[in-house]
C-alpha cells in the first residue's frame, strides 16, 4: 500500500491504530521502514474500527493468518513481530475517501494480499465523485 500511495502525490495515506503500548518497539521499527512519508493515528474510541464494521477473526483465522502473514512478510523481506501483543481477533482495512472526506470504499482481505486493481479503481472513482 505504501508503494502504491508513493506512485502518486495526490493521495494521502494514513495509518490508523487501535491501541498503543503493546508493541511500540515493532511499531516504531515499521513506521521506520516501511511507512515514513505517511502518518499515523490513534483511535482510542475505535471509530474507524467501527466504521469498518469491527470485524472479528475467529481462532482458526488467526491460526491461517500468521501462516500467510509469514510468507508474505519473508517474500517481501519484512521482518515479523517477535512476539504477538494486542487484540489479535480484531481486523484491520483499507478505506478510500473522495476529495470531499466522504467514504467511497472499505475493503479488507483478512491477511491476504491486497488486490491493488481493486484499489486502484476505488481512487479513481473517488476522484470523478
Amino acid at each position: 500500500m505504501a508503494e502504491f500511495a508513493a506512485n502518486d502525490r495526490r493521495l494521502s495515506l494514513l495509518g490508523v491504530l487501535k491501541e498503543t503500548g503493546k508493541a511500540d518497539e515493532e511499531l516504531i521499527v515499521f513506521y521506520q521502514d516501511y511507512f515514513r512519508k505517511n502518518s499515523l493515528y490513534k483511535d482510542e474510541k475505535w471509530r474507524i474500527y467501527n466504521i469498518l464494521g469491527n470485524p472479528k477473526i475467529g481462532y482458526l483465522g488467526i491460526i491461517k493468518g500468521y501462516i500467510r502473514s509469514r510468507k508474505r512478510f519473508q517474500e517481501k523481506g519484512m521482518p515479523q513481530a517477535k512476539k504477538q501483543t494486542g487484540d489479535s481477533f480484531t481486523s484491520g482495512g483499507t478505506m478510500v475517501f473522495n476529495k470531499r472526506g466522504e467514504l467511497f470504499l472499505t475493503y479488507n482481505t483478512e491477511f491476504e494480499e491486497y488486490d491493488m486493481n481493486v484499489i486502484a479503481k476505488a481512487v479513481e472513482e473517488a476522484r470523478m465523485s
